[in-house]
């Protein structure tokens, strides 16, 4: 007999999957759906993690495939399409209220809405085709978005076993295939079918934005450091990550099923995105290749303690506990805090040495040869690091609303995608704009002369030496002239 129910559950597989090599619809399996047999009381099972938003005409079918004890007494099913507020009411329904509803159901009640703690859900009888197998198709009269509870009531007809040691051998496990279709053979949800055309236009926008910003890579290659070649590296995998995401919608469009090591994937690149975001935003504030091009070991190290700690933590909302959020919310203020209070100290230590270097040009009465001053080139990196900060404040407040809200817009799949991809898409853009390759020629080669003709003051580029000051290099003549200036006898001086 085990025998035979265990062929019958291969065969039923089979057919399973056949049907969906064949079938148009969007399919949610489980291998783990619990069956009271001789069960003295009500209970129900979620089928689904989250709903399905159906358009007026679609259709729902289901399969149930359970080995059938022997002596037993299979309960009566019934599958109850819930809205989302419906279906979490449901789910805080007392047993005996439940049970009530069972007997209610038992006793023929009309195939209107059956109110059930002042929810409301649609209930479709499921009725058995032969020894352990359920199934039931049924066709949705409105546009809605639904929740699918598979709820279970003692039959009416058989025995009840009130004993509960008599009970246990009579759980058993099924194995369960939800299949829904929306009209013209459409197997996303409602909220689903713009995610296609959302992460198509995002595939363009950024494979252009890509574009453009190696093109200004190779027009002006002479002046690219390893700031910029980072910069770099972030953008590349939001395209990646941005592909990924639309080769899985179009494969549930396309096949109706959701595997769990494909959304693994995008969540897992989602989260090292998000991370590698944060970690940049906060490496540039530390004004590495700005105001210096080289770090110890120890900062290094911080940086990729941070990177692991927030990617971790955002791995972890899925895949161990919605709590984990609120790890994430402080690991996302703290590298705010640090990248604000970073850019916030780097304008003033320049403001501080562009007051000490116009106190040293006044002293020596120096006058510019080029049109381009010290001053010029320090105010540039203030505004730098000003709109930078800016960026980094608006982005980060946006990000920590746009993480809390999609906890709450299960429903609006395209809302919640829009929400997150658009605020990032412009904090990109504007990174880009400000730390964007140009002409620094000009700040290359700036020349500051005393009085005197035979002396001349050049400007050295601070980067390209690795240091954190200025250096100011005066050439004196071979032969002293009769100068009193106190500059001009001055072999080097820190500006």
């Amino acid at each position: 007999m085990q025998n035979r129910i265990m062929a019958g559950d291969i065969l039923c597989l089979l057919v399973i999957h056949l049907a969906l090599l064949v079938a148009e619809a969007r399919y949610f399996l489980r291998d783990d759906v619990k069956v009271f047999y001789s069960w003295s009381d009500a209970s129900y099972d979620l089928l689904t993690d989250r709903g399905f938003g159906f358009i007026r005409g679609g259709v729902i079918n289901f399969q149930l495939r359970c080995p059938e004890p022997e002596p037993s007494a299979p309960p009566d099913l019934w599958l109850l399409l819930c809205s989302m507020s419906g279906g979490r009411k449901f789910t805080r329904i007392p047993l005996t209220q439940l049970n009530y509803r069972c007997h209610q159901l038992s006793g023929g009640m009309s195939e209107k809405d059956v109110s059930m703690s002042d929810t409301f859900c649609q209930r479709v009888t499921v009725a058995p085709n032969s020894s352990g197998t359920y199934h039931v198709q049924h066709r949705v009269s409105n546009t809605d978005f639904y929740r699918f509870v598979l709820l279970q009531c003692p039959n009416s007809k058989g025995p009840v076993v009130t004993n509960l040691s008599e009970t246990i051998d009579l759980q058993v496990t099924c194995s369960s295939a939800l299949m829904t279709v929306n009209p013209g053979n459409e197997q996303l949800s409602s909220d689903e079918i713009p995610m296609i055309y959302i992460y198509d236009a995002l595939l363009f926008i950024w494979i252009i934005l890509i574009m453009a910003w190696l093109g200004n890579f190779f027009l002006f290659r002479r002046y690219s450091n390893k700031l910029h070649k980072l910069l770099t590296f972030a953008p590349i995998l939001k395209l990646l990550l941005v592909s990924i995401i639309l080769s899985r919608w179009r494969s549930i469009s396309d096949e109706g099923l959701e595997f769990d090591s494909m959304d693994n994937v995008c969540h897992f690149f989602r989260s090292l995105e998000d991370a590698l975001m944060f970690t940049i935003m906060l490496i540039v504030a530390r004004g590495w290749g700005l105001l210096h091009c080289t770090m110890n070991n120890l900062q290094w190290g911080s940086f990729i303690f941070f990177f692991l700690v927030f990617a971790v933590s955002l791995m972890c909302i899925r895949w161990v506990h919605n709590y984990f959020l609120a790890f994430s919310i402080c690991c996302v203020v703290f590298l705010t805090y640090k990248t604000l209070k970073c850019c916030s100290l780097n304008i003033e230590y320049i403001q501080r040495r562009r007051r000490k270097f116009r106190h040293f040009v006044n002293r020596c009465n120096l006058h510019y040869r080029t049109k381009t001053t010290v001053d010029d080139q320090l105010l540039h990196k203030v505004a730098l690091f000003t709109r930078f900060r800016f960026v980094c404040a608006a982005f980060s407040l946006v990000f920590s609303l746009v993480v809390t809200l999609a906890m709450f817009l299960s429903e609006y799949a395209y809302v919640q995608a829009l929400t997150y991809e658009v605020p990032k898409l412009m904090a990109y853009v504007a990174i880009g704009v400000i730390f964007r390759l140009r002409n620094f020629g000009p700040f290359e080669h700036i020349e500051v002369a005393p009085p005197k003709e035979s002396v001349i003051v050049f400007l050295l580029p601070e980067v390209a030496l690795g240091q954190l000051r200025p250096e100011v290099i005066l050439g004196v003549p071979e032969h002293d002239g009769d100068g009193d200036l106190d500059c001009y006898l001055m072999k080097s001086q820190k500006g």
